[in-house]
């Protein structure tokens, strides 16, 4: 049996190697983000956590159907979906970092037992099972952030795949919250 260790920097490393060849073959606008497009107004990371990452109880969890969850005169943020909790919040953070590494609109390729340990989480099957809890609540938010007279709307991550052959995930992120997240 392979090391998981092992396993992840040949994974990492075919990335690299995939994002080499594609990097050769794109237009030379297909970067990794670094300057926020300049449709994209920054939000800052403490309105994004407060109101989208919960603290709440189990038994006080409800399926959230467009609430303001932040409102600030002419910016507010409405969320449709299941609560998010820390761990997802730590995911999603994890994720985030991942995703500024890579080019923009590439999907985060990893473990889950690279994810959980850099989120500080066990490596037990409820724990592998909680990544899958945490990307499926992840793509079926629907969030909306309105600033002025723009809205923007759609989910944090667009599509997530499992490999069960090679223990990887593929995660894409909403481009659009990336850049927002990232500038917070």
């Amino acid at each position: 049996m392979i090391d998981p260790a092992k396993r992840l920097a040949q994974i990492a490393q075919r990335q690299r190697e995939k994002t080499k060849a594609k990097a050769t073959a794109q237009p030379v606008d297909a970067v990794a983000l670094a300057i926020p497009p300049s449709d994209v107004t920054p939000t800052p990371n403490s309105d994004w956590r407060s109101a989208l990452f919960t603290t709440m109880a189990a038994s006080e969890r409800h399926q959230w159907v467009r609430e303001i969850v932040a409102d600030h005169g002419s910016f507010h943020i409405r969320y449709s979906g299941p609560p998010l909790n820390q761990t997802d919040q730590a995911v999603w953070e994890w994720l985030v970092d991942a995703a500024l590494q890579i080019p923009l609109g590439d999907p985060v390729v990893f473990m889950p037992t690279a994810c959980l340990q850099a989120i500080g989480r066990g490596n037990s099957g409820v724990d592998h099972h909680g990544i899958v809890d945490t990307l499926a609540r992840l793509v079926t938010t629907t969030i909306e952030v309105t600033r002025g007279g723009q809205t923007d709307a759609g989910s944090l991550v667009s599509l997530f795949e499992y490999d069960a052959t090679t223990d990887a995930y593929r995660v894409w992120l909403n481009p659009k919250w990336l850049a927002r997240w990232s500038m917070g």
